[in-house]
């Protein structure tokens, strides 16, 4: 018993500091995100320490098209489309037990303090993702290029954070793939939130005039 007690206090020692941390933050992340759903992005950005392991280099993919290619958050596992074994590929849900067997979830699963971290990491975003579609979210298109989302039980400043986040994504897109000279892609968007008694096609109007207000900004 005495023998194997350094080993064990060597353990502890290694990644007690790292898993208060992460306790910490993950108490924090659980609080606010009751009441602000933007949170998510900073608990993500939480490194603790971590080494980023870049997919890419470990599999020696050259395939820039792929969402996971110098993406800075490097969680490939998270994103939808990658192009692993050639093929694109699903969200999480579809594709998670090729990912558990993928040399990077292996090099992250080595560490047993990070594998808890990461799994944290997936249950939170598999579960958020899965709220917003039992929340019943739809989206119409509405004419033209123009589409018409309705979120239920949904106040324009939470909107407004869906919005902000396509915003980054789209923006995302363009940096990865500006070897499409002179095409990006953008849009803009006008929220007007509906309660009963209101006229739906004032509604409907309003946030299509803010869309144009939004528009106009971007020149």
């Amino acid at each position: 018993m005495k023998k194997n007690m350094p080993n064990a206090n060597k353990l502890s020692s290694k990644g007690s500091h790292i898993l208060g941390a992460i306790n910490k933050e993950l108490r924090a992340f659980l609080r606010h995100s009751l009441v602000s759903e933007s949170f998510w992005e900073k608990w993500t950005a939480i490194d603790f320490g971590f080494e980023r392991i870049k997919c890419w280099e470990v599999k020696g993919c050259k395939k820039e098209r792929c969402p996971s290619f110098m993406d800075a958050d490097c969680r490939c596992w998270l994103r939808v489309g990658t192009l692993c074994g050639g093929t694109v590929q699903g969200d999480f849900a579809k594709k998670y037990e090729s990912c558990f067997e993928c040399e990077v979830m292996q090099i992250i699963g080595s560490d047993k303090v990070r594998a808890i971290y990461e799994d944290i990491n997936i249950l939170i975003h598999h579960l958020k993702n899965r709220d917003g579609k039992i929340k019943a979210d739809l989206l119409f298109r509405y004419g033209g290029d123009e589409f018409l989302l309705v979120l239920p039980n949904t106040d324009c400043e939470t909107a407004e954070i869906l919005s902000s986040r396509l915003k980054k994504e789209i923006d995302k897109w363009n940096s990865q793939n500006e070897l499409y000279e002179g095409f990006r892609l953008s849009i803009s968007a006008g929220c007007s939130t509906w309660k009963k008694g209101d006229d739906l096609f004032l509604k409907l109007k309003e946030a299509d005039n803010l869309m144009y207000v939004d528009k106009r900004t971007k020149g």
